[in-house]
């Protein structure tokens, strides 16, 4: 038995040492893996620097932002300036500089050709003419209206305010229909694919109120749990999925647009204003007051991955993602000597 017992060890033996010199041997001639890419490395093949528009003619701090199209012009809000700059992009140069006390928000009507800028410092949105940019009509909305949204189907301005509320007008006669009720004042609204709905971040109750367009009332609230100050937000419309980033314990989370929960999440920078998703590449975009732009991928419903970050400058925070062009605009604010500028990012496939 003794014998047996030694026999059957010194197989076993001698069986662990073949499997151990095939594993090596197997090892030697594995491929071997590509190096995880550096963060900067990535961010420079996922948006690439293309250019700045300096604006000597301004200085401070650089805020929302909207475009022409048709006339290739940059619309940027300058509150430190009280006045919002008119950008010609193929020129790369400031072409007009429109005058407004407490300037928050600008948007481009496209179709009705109008541009509509409110403004904190008289409580009106000021509508002006898409091509001379002579004003058609300022209309009365309260307390510091804030961020607007356009709806082309209704030809309305959702125009967020401090009464709080969001006051629907018609830029084309200066009429005023009823207000949606909301908790406190949206930092940002977007509108649905289909039209059949928009969303407002309340940064103050930390949650987006989905609001029905065409009854005009919020339906129900996405209330964000894990994070405070909700204040950004993009929608993956095809999927189903809306990003919104928060800015105490800086976070940006997926939420499943049917269920209104959230799905997924992901820490990022601070002071996190717009938010961008790349429908082509399935990328977000996230612009940090911390001075850097992170590429994002929800992998799955329930997994986001970090692709890289593009350095902007501390307190960039504005941007404006031009789909057609596949270019990111970031306001960079003037500091010392350096007036503002806005730098162009060209995202790659």
């Amino acid at each position: 038995m003794v014998g047996c017992s030694r026999q059957r060890f010194a197989m076993l033996i001698l069986f662990a040492i073949h499997v151990a010199s095939r594993a090596a041997i197997a090892q030697t001639t594995k491929t071997p893996a590509s190096p995880e890419p550096k963060k900067d490395e990535a961010a420079s093949a996922i948006l690439q620097p293309s250019g700045s528009i300096p604006l000597p003619e301004l200085k401070g701090s650089l805020g929302r932002m909207a475009v022409d199209l048709v006339r290739n012009r940059l619309f940027v809000v300058a509150p430190d300036d009280d006045a919002v700059s008119v950008v010609d992009m193929g020129d790369k140069k400031q072409i007009r500089k429109i005058p407004l006390a407490k300037p928050r928000g600008v948007i481009h009507m496209p179709g009705i050709d109008l541009i509509g800028i409110s403004s904190a410092g008289d409580g009106k949105v000021h509508v002006l003419n898409g091509s001379k940019l002579d004003e058609a009509r300022a209309i009365d909305v309260g307390k510091e209206p804030s961020d607007m949204l356009f709806d082309p189907a209704g030809q309305l301005v959702y125009v967020s305010y401090g009464r709080p509320g969001i006051a629907p007008i018609d830029p084309t006669n200066g009429k005023r229909e009823h207000d949606i009720d909301v908790v406190a004042v949206p930092s940002v609204m977007r509108m649905d694919q289909a039209g059949e709905k928009f969303y407002a971040v309340v940064p103050r109750g930390n949650h987006v109120a989905v609001v029905d367009r065409a009854r005009r009332m919020t339906l129900t609230s996405w209330v964000l749990r894990e994070a405070r100050d909700a204040y950004s937000l993009a929608l993956d419309d095809a999927n189903k999925v809306a990003f919104v980033g928060c800015r105490t314990l800086p976070t940006i989370f997926a939420i499943d647009m049917e269920s209104g929960l959230p799905t997924a999440s992901l820490p990022i920078g601070k002071d996190c204003d717009d938010i961008h998703y790349d429908v082509a590449t399935k990328r977000v975009y996230v612009t940090e007051g911390e001075g850097k732009v992170e590429a994002l991928q929800l992998e799955t419903p329930t997994h986001f991955k970090l692709l890289g970050a593009a350095v902007t400058a501390p307190g960039a925070k504005n941007s404006y993602w031009i789909k057609e062009t596949r270019t990111l605009y970031v306001g960079i604010p003037g500091h010392d000597s350096n007036p503002p500028e806005i730098r162009a990012f060209k995202a790659g496939m």
